[in-house]
């Protein structure tokens, strides 16, 4: 009879450390499925070359890189980004909607400082039209963050 009491014991104990395991994992993913749609995000700035900083990295490479230098701080075709970094770490919605419709953004925005930016560029006939994620939004920008601080 103690076996029995025992095992249904251990039973119960584990379907209980499953039962939690995952509900933290579910809680877990849901925080981070869609971490820019408040506005402001937490840079991990401890972790520069974290997962972050990596895809960003790519993001950048693959997006950015042939307008902006990767130094952050040269004008080159588009303007330095080290300047405009803090402006966009304080709304990122703001700065996912600039980089998926520029022209829309420019239209409808009551930031000067970014329409006189853009008017500086004017004879160039680009409008920044990426099709980035939440995630990818966020990693750029802990990319740029950091890589204009180094």
């Amino acid at each position: 009879m103690k076996n029995v009491v025992y095992l249904i014991t251990i039973t119960l104990g584990l379907i209980l450390i499953t039962f939690l395991y995952l509900a933290f994992q579910t809680n877990e993913a849901a925080k981070s499925q869609d971490l820019a749609s408040c506005g402001v995000i937490d840079v991990p700035r401890s972790m520069p070359k974290g997962e972050h900083y990596i895809r960003g990295k790519k993001v950048f490479k693959r997006d950015c890189a042939t307008c902006h230098s990767k130094d952050m701080k040269t004008n080159t075709t588009g303007p330095a980004l080290a300047e405009n970094i803090e402006h966009w770490l304080k709304d990122t919605t703001a700065f996912k909607h600039f980089i998926q419709s520029e022209k829309e953004y420019i239209n409808t925005t009551k930031d000067a400082r970014i329409v006189a930016l853009r008017k500086a560029y004017l004879p160039i006939e680009y409008d920044h039209t990426f099709r980035l994620s939440d995630n990818e939004c966020i990693d750029l920008l802990v990319y740029l963050e950091y890589a204009s601080t180094h």
